[in-house]
């Protein structure tokens, strides 16, 4: 496997001697002490912080020119803002842009031969593939079905309905997340129609309208592993996709 970065259908692969050389993340796990009692509380939100990714490069030159012409081509690619590092064939990260950069050279081989070490930053702390899309034809209600998220962190979903009657009120819940739940009532959605909540960018549309004020209770997520849904309203057809994303 080559690491490579992608931008804009762009892709460079980087030299064969690459290795992903650290990857590290903090959360905002912070902690205020507890008056007159032994320990603390918990203040901060424990969510994931903005992370940097080490790469190291060996560039082995046949001269100096050729040694040359390979750091020039790494960092004319290395240097873009906003791009895709890939770690595998099929799992990458977003980074934001190149943070530092450090040269060191083989004894001997001044200008031919080094070690390149590259540290991006990754605004997004998480490491991706493709996403996930399940599909549940809905006949009765109330109905439950499940859906495995195969990561080891949560992810949030984008549900798609479609009815296939009138469905002028529904609601969705993840029992494994705690009976998380959402509402729609809406009198336009009707056989044919599509609502589409997204809750990676907390919208809620009708065939592309802004319909959120119909919506009430909490966008949702998926859990690591299996998570068991219920669905309460009209026949339709549930669409449930998410990004699926390791730590």
């Amino acid at each position: 496997m080559i690491m490579r970065l992608v931008k804009d259908n762009i892709t460079y692969f980087m030299p064969p001697l690459s290795s992903l050389e650290r990857k590290e993340f903090s959360t905002r796990g912070k902690s205020q002490d507890k008056g007159l009692q032994h320990g603390g509380i918990l203040t901060g939100d424990s969510k994931i912080s903005s992370r940097t990714i080490g790469v190291e490069v060996i560039i082995m030159g046949e001269n100096q020119l050729d040694y040359q012409s390979q750091v020039d081509e790494l960092m004319r690619y290395a240097y873009r803002r906003d791009q895709r590092l890939y770690v595998t064939d099929t799992r990458y990260v977003n980074v934001a842009c190149l943070t530092k950069y450090q040269e060191n050279y083989y004894k001997g081989y001044y200008g031919e031969r080094g070690t390149i070490d590259l540290t991006f930053l990754a605004l997004d702390p998480f490491f991706y593939e493709n996403t996930q899309i399940f599909e549940q034809i809905i006949t009765s209600s109330p109905a439950k079905f499940t859906i495995n998220n195969p990561t080891n962190i949560d992810s949030p979903v984008t549900v798609t309905i479609v009815p296939t009657e009138a469905n002028l009120s529904m609601e969705l819940k993840n029992l494994t997340d705690g009976g998380r739940v959402f509402s729609y009532s809406d009198p336009n959605l009707t056989a044919g129609k599509t609502l589409t909540i997204n809750a990676e960018t907390g919208t809620v549309e009708l065939d592309g309208d802004n319909t959120i004020n119909n919506f009430t209770g909490t966008f949702l997520s998926v859990l690591f592993g299996d998570n068991v849904f219920q669905y309460t309203g009209g026949k339709c057809v549930i669409t449930i996709s998410f990004p699926k994303r390791w730590l």
